[in-house]
């Protein structure tokens, strides 16, 4: 084994251990710890298999072999699941995007009928005050 490929591993094991002992130290319960360490390893396996993917792609485009079918299919099989793997991770950002839009306008909301409750009642809303800094 190249002495690159060693240092390479043992760095990677540093950073997983790292990464691993920071997810525990500030988690706020052994249920959400243990559900962000299965995100991470599923977010590993998932960067693992799409640079695999994206050798195998470069191996069969730079082959010296003559194309065949099966190269052709081959090559366009790895574009498709490289392009989906990509789609896929910017809808799921986008779509976490729009969830916590929508719980932020939905406090908000809630926020806005308890107010004018209050103003239906003749009651000056009780909202905390942030001190003068001028007096």
């Amino acid at each position: 084994m190249s002495p690159w490929i060693t240092v390479a591993l043992a760095l990677v094991t540093i950073a997983a251990n790292a990464a691993v002992s920071i997810k525990i130290k500030f988690a706020p319960d052994a249920v959400s710890a243990s559900k962000d360490l299965k995100k991470m390893a599923l977010r590993v396996g998932s960067w693992a298999l799409n640079a695999y993917i994206a050798y195998n792609l470069y191996r069969s485009v730079n082959s010296p072999e003559p194309v065949t079918r099966v190269a052709v299919f081959n090559i366009a099989l790895g574009v498709g699941v490289l392009l989906f793997a990509l789609i896929a991770s910017v809808l799921h950002r986008v779509f976490g995007l729009i969830e916590s839009m929508v719980h932020t306008t939905g406090r908000h909301i809630s926020m806005t009928k308890d107010l004018a409750d209050e103003v239906r009642r003749g009651r000056s809303p009780s909202l905390p005050m942030k001190p003068d800094p001028e007096s």
